[in-house]
């Protein structure tokens, strides 16, 4: 952590001296976890598993901010005050019949001399806008061109005084009844501004909402500079799967991960600028960036274990560095995938040859050394509980075996058809004859 501590003077008339703080952080974290989770049987085909999964964060954050303290009032700040249209915060209307009141208003511009005006408001016949009625005892005090104070309306009768900016402390006084906290019956009977001490007040209504209020600058500013938060993140992963089908095949699979980015966000102009203005910036996303870079990849490979001889290798990775903004896009990265199938290569560019050798490996895994027509071996001589699943009857209009119902049949038959071409009959001619079978199907009962 580095605290950067400036102090800049007054040099030029009308500025002020202020003080700058800038501050650095810097960390670095790695989270690292291990996870080995029971492995488990899927069905009655299956099992499954994983082992020696592990998975690390390791993160590198930096933060830059500065902060400023201006030793004296913004130039730029307006005072306000509120009331309420009509004297009541229920009524929720602007408009209504308004009663004769007056008010007592204190101002300073700058360090000059307090100045004191009456405002006085007349009573209305009918029902009047009372941000109007207002407005215009305002516009009566002539010592600013643009107007002592600009009154608004907001949400149902909310009103808002918002004064010149030159204004540096204003004071408003309603009428008000004073009674002697000794002795009630010692009140008033005119009202008046201001109540001697020992005596409680009671204001006067008035259709204004308005009460006594005294608001004024602070003699100093707090500023803020421009804050930047930058990470560097890396996440990486690695597992061991091992999978056993019927005990007729096992794989295995190693898989392992990485994905790497930076990003940043950088809040604030490049300059101390009050915390306001600040804060409203970050509100309607002005002076607001964020930018991200990451990159990623993974690798796999899965291999069938003995008696088989199989194995396959994949690699992912971004085709190039993804950008974004995570404020106004989104979007996800390209991601590239390349397979490559031990002793024939990359799958994108198989020819001929290399679909019937994956033909091959299909049908030792599915009927072993056995036949098609008896399902003697390999997954399709399957047994649960002592029955052959696949000679189980299908429960339909039309029974027959899973095995040689025409899904099945087919798939196999043409395998082998392709792997050994019978006497006199080309691959082509003999895998076409289980498809003509196929769209015959016996248990659909017509020819799709």
């Amino acid at each position: 952590m580095v605290f950067n501590f400036t102090f800049v003077p007054t040099v030029v008339e009308g500025d002020y001296a202020r003080f700058e703080i800038t501050v650095e952080l810097g960390q670095t974290k790695t989270v690292s976890a291990k996870w080995d989770p029971p492995g488990g049987n899927l069905g009655d085909f299956s099992a499954v598993a994983i082992e020696n999964s592990t998975l690390s964060i390791t993160g590198e954050a930096a933060l830059t901010a500065g902060f400023g303290v201006i030793l004296g009032p913004d130039a730029d700040e307006a005072l306000t005050m509120l009331g309420s249209a009509c004297g009541d915060s229920t009524a929720g209307t602007f408009e209504c019949i308004l009663q004769e009141t007056e008010f007592q208003l204190t101002y300073t511009v700058g360090v000059d001399s307090p100045v004191v005006k009456s405002m006085k408001l007349g009573e209305s016949a009918n029902n009047t806008k009372a941000s109007t009625q207002l407005q215009a005892a305002f516009d009566a005090i002539d010592a600013f061109p643009d107007g002592i104070a600009n009154v608004s309306e907001i949400g149902k009768n909310l009103l808002s005084i918002e004064f010149d900016t030159t204004i540096s402390q204003v004071e408003l006084a309603v009428l008000k009844l004073c009674t002697n906290a000794q002795n009630s019956n010692d009140t008033t009977t005119e009202p008046t501004f201001a109540c001697d001490d020992g005596y409680v007040t009671k204001k006067v209504f008035n259709s204004y909402g308005l009460e006594d209020q005294i608001t004024s600058k602070r003699s100093f500013q707090v500023t803020v500079a421009q804050s930047t938060l930058s990470a560097d993140v890396t996440v990486e992963g690695s597992a061991t799967f091992t999978a056993n089908l019927n005990d007729v095949i096992s794989v295995g699979a190693e898989v392992v991960g990485k994905t790497e980015g930076n990003f940043s966000l950088t809040a604030g102009q490049d300059q101390f600028t009050p915390y306001s203005t600040w804060v409203a910036d970050l509100i309607s996303l002005d002076h607001l960036t964020s930018e991200g870079t990451f990159n990623g990849s993974f690798t796999a490979s899965v291999s069938a274990l003995p008696p088989f001889d199989a194995s396959a290798s994949a690699n992912g990775y971004f085709t190039e560095p993804w950008q974004t903004d995570f404020i106004t896009s989104s979007g996800a990265p390209n991601i590239a995938f390349e397979v490559d199938l031990d002793g024939i290569g990359d799958v994108r560019f198989l020819t001929y040859d290399d679909v019937v050798s994956c033909m091959s490996l299909t049908k030792e895994f599915l009927v072993g050394e056995g036949t098609v027509e008896t399902c003697s071996g390999g997954l399709l001589d399957f047994s649960l509980n002592g029955t052959n699943v696949f000679f189980e009857k299908i429960p339909s209009k039309f029974p027959a075996r899973l095995c040689l119902s025409e899904p099945q049949f087919v798939l196999s038959l043409t395998i082998v058809a392709f792997v050994s071409p019978s006497s006199g009959s080309t691959a082509l001619r003999v895998a076409g004859l289980p498809l003509g079978l196929y769209r015959s199907d016996r248990l659909s009962g017509f020819r799709s």
